[in-house]
């Protein structure tokens, strides 16, 4: 009941009066206190919490003391303030050596920063007693481009009787996904007692796909289209490679290939979030050597990369396998007659082949008088004997000259029959 009783003095003070005083001398007040506090011997105390961000609704002029940082902070303008006071009190001549500390790491847009993204700060004790230092993350402010990232427990949690002349880092991890935009300036900056330090790094490209999307993974040795010769500049949107990509962020990518053999596949555009199939690679460039070559796709990063594998032919083969000389000075086998169609493997001419590098032929011959002669196969280093096989109906009798389409034209000629009639008798 006292204590009800007092509230309502109190409430009829207020109402009445519109100033409080409690303590000593109660009946007199500054003129401008709406309430006041005296006492020789007694303090006011404040709400203590954890640290500023227990306080889930905050107001602006509140106050409270962070025990993290053990001082008093107010609430000013939408944001809590640094210490009201340099907080835990450090002996002269304790310094930071902001040119040895270091905003370390890589942030990128969408993707969660590793274990190298630190800020490490430097203390240096420049005084002649040892000293002792209480760390938290509220000893570091992130702002600018600050969006997804935190600051993490500092190592060490404190500092313990460090000597005079000697030096520590502290090192506070800087934890999350950044999504603010590729270029912006991220800002940390260490304030406790009375130093301080700031360190920037630029927000960059997402290294999953060297634009905004987030890429978790690729297919890559999907549909390819064109081929690539030797010595031969590659025109442009003739040889691609098609892939399927997956993103867990939507947004552009940018993706180059590395470089094998003089060709570079490479693809830019948008994501969306979840399987994006029919992403078209396009290659670019001028092929040196013919044969295969294996293509590996770097992205992204943390995952089991990609590859793909693409054939460069040779102008002198029309494949893979490099021809040093052709003889078509061999009998041909089988015949033809005007206006009868040839039977599959009847028809042949027998080429000598020499090779200079293992792989492939795809070699035909222009098509005369409705015949194509034409084949395809593995070469040897050396001579290689190889069959062309006729195909078609041949139009009109006569003997007719072919050459070939490889890097040694060889001509050659074969006999087309008459067709006779039965006579009969």
């Amino acid at each position: 009941m006292k204590k009800i009783v007092c509230f309502l003095v109190l409430c009829l003070a207020i109402s009445g009066y519109g100033q409080v005083k409690i303590g000593t001398n109660p009946n007199t007040i500054g003129q401008s206190s709406l309430l006041e506090l005296e006492s020789g011997s007694l303090g006011l105390l404040v709400p203590r919490v954890a640290t500023t961000a227990s306080v889930l609704t905050p107001s602006n002029g509140m106050v409270v003391y962070d025990l993290s940082s053990q001082c008093l902070k107010s609430y000013e303008n939408g944001t809590w303030s640094k210490c009201l006071s340099f907080g835990q009190a450090v002996p002269q001549g304790v310094v930071v050596n902001c040119a040895g500390s270091a905003l370390n790491g890589s942030y990128n847009q969408n993707s969660a920063t590793g274990s190298g993204a630190t800020f490490t700060l430097v203390y240096t004790n420049n005084s002649f007693t040892p000293v002792s230092i209480s760390n938290a993350s509220s000893d570091i402010t992130l702002s600018g481009a600050s969006a997804g990232l935190t600051v993490g427990t500092p190592n060490p949690a404190s500092i313990t009787n460090l000597a005079s002349g000697s030096s520590i880092t502290v090192t506070y991890p800087i934890i999350g996904t950044p999504s603010a935009a590729i270029g912006q300036i991220l800002t940390a900056t260490f304030a406790k007692f009375n130093l301080s330090c700031a360190k920037t790094a630029v927000i960059g490209l997402n290294p999953t796909s060297g634009g905004s999307a987030n890429i978790t993974s690729l297919t890559c040795a999907t549909a390819s289209a064109g081929q690539p010769f030797v010595g031969v500049s590659i025109t442009p949107d003739t040889v691609t490679q098609t892939f399927t990509i997956n993103a867990s962020v939507a947004g552009n990518y940018n993706i180059t290939l590395p470089t094998v053999n003089g060709i570079t596949f490479s693809s830019s555009g948008s994501l969306n979030a979840g399987s994006n199939p029919g992403i078209v690679f396009k290659a670019s460039g001028t092929p040196t050597v013919a044969g295969a070559n294996n293509f590996t796709v770097p992205y992204p990063p943390t995952a089991t990369p990609c590859a793909f594998a693409r054939d460069v032919y040779s102008l002198t083969s029309g494949n893979t396998a490099v021809i040093n000389t052709i003889s078509c000075n061999t009998l041909g086998e089988g015949t033809m007659t005007a206006g009868v169609a040839i039977a599959a493997s009847t028809v042949y001419q027998t080429l000598v082949i020499n090779a200079t590098k293992i792989g492939n032929y795809t070699i035909s011959s222009n098509t005369v008088n409705g015949v194509t002669f034409s084949g395809t196969g593995p070469l040897n280093i050396g001579d290689n004997t190889v069959k062309l096989m006729a195909s078609g109906t041949p139009v009109a009798a006569g003997t007719i000259p072919f050459v070939l389409n490889a890097s040694s034209a060889c001509p050659f000629t074969r006999v087309v029959g008459t067709a006779y009639a039965n006579a009969n008798c």
